[in-house]
């Protein structure tokens, strides 16, 4: 009984989810959107009292998400208006009213692109053109089309034929001026074909260049660069040993659909008291950071999705164990003390935890200062990468995850319906199998923190790897998830900020710097 409401509750989260995407999409919905959903919710077997309650609380959502949405527009509107193009000062203002309202970046960037867009348009409309009569006016105000009164004849009706006068001579002067006109007219026009054709020449020759410009640098990022001479030196330098390993690829449903050898390099620290860390070599390269707007669960804060370039590093093969911790907190003090017990659950080989940001700052110091080499916490992007091995999934056993893979809460299940168990504590370090980067346990058992400060999202984000420090927000990154996470919060690109204060969930592993 308890697991048909289980599953029961399991589809009115998948229904509620197509229901959501749905309305972001577009609202009110079309007759097309509502029979999709009819069939979905037939499906999936919903009542109907059911399918009403989730449509009218996340109907009045969406209706205030609009109302915010559009006082965004309105104030984004007369801001562009009055004080275009926007100083750092407005933006900063504006992320904070964002923030505020709760909007999504990616509906603020539409809005923001639309607005602009349209004052380009406007702007280029009113602009005035210059007629021929007024250039002519403007350009040659000396210029007079007629004669003088006093050479002009006289056109009073002659009294009788032999009182008109000559036509010829009458009309003489006036042929004069009108040829003259013509003539500067023609010259006139002439110039500004001339001019014309010359922008276009300019105008041609210019988008040529920037084609070219854009050929290259498309061809540039598209090719797989080659290791630089200087890593490869430093790489040369390290004692690394090649182990191989196992790995698995897994379907929706969770069921093994693959395996695959892999290999990896490892190098070895003796850190005292006959305790060793293990490293993984990890190669330079570049990879997609965050998380598309169509994977499930995800966030704003994970977006948007941009190219970083990582330069090679080591990285710890396991998260640090208790053993690790309490070889380097009994070595001198740098900065502050570290307790050579904090965890809760007790084990050599389960991860250490409730460990704060500063306390494991110090033990990298600590470290570092004992072995001569730099250590320190990962930056973001570079546990993003080490992560995710080169997969582009939710996870880098592929597109869902069991608790045969991870240690996390199974009752909080991702895509598949099959419940797993709940352990209720993190385990000895190694128990699953690795990615394909060989590194054990990036999914669950302890949260990791980061170097990173917390930003709310990816705009303005490094894209060189370095940890983002550039804000006053105490908070620090911490990613992986742990053993209570639910299995969404485990996926490769899911971030969360944390105070730099330790929780029984908090652990972290090393980066070591080539």
């Amino acid at each position: 009984m308890t697991f048909e409401i289980e599953l029961y509750k399991e589809k009115l989260l998948e229904y509620e989810a197509e229901f959501t995407k749905a309305i972001q999409q577009e609202y009110p919905l079309s007759h097309a959107k509502r029979s999709i959903l009819i069939k979905k919710q037939q499906s999936l077997g919903i009542l109907e009292q059911d399918i009403a309650e989730i449509h009218s609380r996340l109907s009045s959502g969406i209706k205030a998400y609009q109302r915010n949405l559009q006082e965004y527009k309105q104030v984004l509107n007369q801001l562009i208006e009055n004080n275009y193009p926007l100083t750092e000062e407005i933006r900063y203002k504006l992320k904070k009213f964002q923030q505020n309202l709760k909007l999504r970046d990616e509906d603020v960037i539409k809005i923001e692109s639309q607005i602009i867009r349209e004052k380009q348009l406007n702007e280029s409309l009113i602009q005035p053109k210059l007629n021929t009569n007024q250039f002519i006016k403007t350009t040659l105000p000396n210029l007079s089309l007629q004669t003088n009164l006093t050479d002009r004849p006289t056109l009073s009706p002659p009294t009788n034929l032999t009182d008109r006068p000559n036509r010829e001579l009458l009309f003489s002067n006036s042929f004069i001026n009108r040829r003259s006109y013509l003539k500067w007219v023609f010259f006139l026009l002439l110039g500004g074909l001339s001019s014309l054709l010359g922008k276009l020449l300019m105008n041609f020759s210019l988008l040529e260049r920037t084609n070219q410009t854009f050929n290259n640098r498309e061809k540039a990022s598209s090719r797989v660069e080659s290791p630089r001479r200087d890593s490869i030196d430093n790489k040369n330098r390290l004692l690394l040993t090649k182990k191989s390993f196992q790995i698995v690829t897994i379907d929706v449903r969770g069921r093994q659909i693959s395996t695959a050898k892999k290999q990896a390099e490892y190098l070895i620290e003796n850190i005292g008291k006959q305790i060793k860390l293990e490293m993984v070599y990890i190669d330079s390269g570049q990879f997609l950071m965050g998380s598309p707007s169509t994977e499930k669960y995800s966030k704003t804060s994970e977006r948007p999705q941009h190219q970083v370039k990582i330069k090679a590093f080591l990285i710890g093969k396991y998260q640090v164990t208790q053993a690790q911790w309490r070889a380097i907190a009994t070595l001198e003090q740098i900065e502050h003390y570290l307790d050579p017990n904090p965890s809760y659950f007790k084990g050599d080989d389960l991860p250490v935890e409730q460990v704060s940001w500063k306390d494991a700052v110090e033990f990298c110091q600590r470290l570092s200062q004992k072995t001569g080499h730099k250590y320190r916490l990962p930056s973001e992007a570079e546990w993003e990468y080490a992560a995710r091995a080169n997969t582009t999934t939710p996870f880098n056993f592929g597109d869902t995850i069991t608790t045969q893979l991870a240690n996390y809460n199974g009752n909080y299940r991702y895509i598949i319906r099959i419940p797993g168990i709940f352990r209720g504590r993190p385990i000895s370090v190694g128990s699953f199998l690795p990615n394909a980067f060989g590194l054990y346990d990036m999914h669950g058992n302890v949260w990791e923190w980061c170097q990173d400060i917390w930003h709310n999202n990816y705009f303005g984000a490094p894209s060189d790897g370095t940890p983002w420090i550039s804000n006053r927000n105490p908070d620090r990154v911490i990613r992986g998830g742990s053993w209570h996470s639910d299995a969404r919060s485990c996926r490769s690109g899911y971030r969360e900020s944390h105070h730099p204060g330790g929780l029984n969930t908090l652990g972290f592993r090393v980066v070591r710097e080539i």
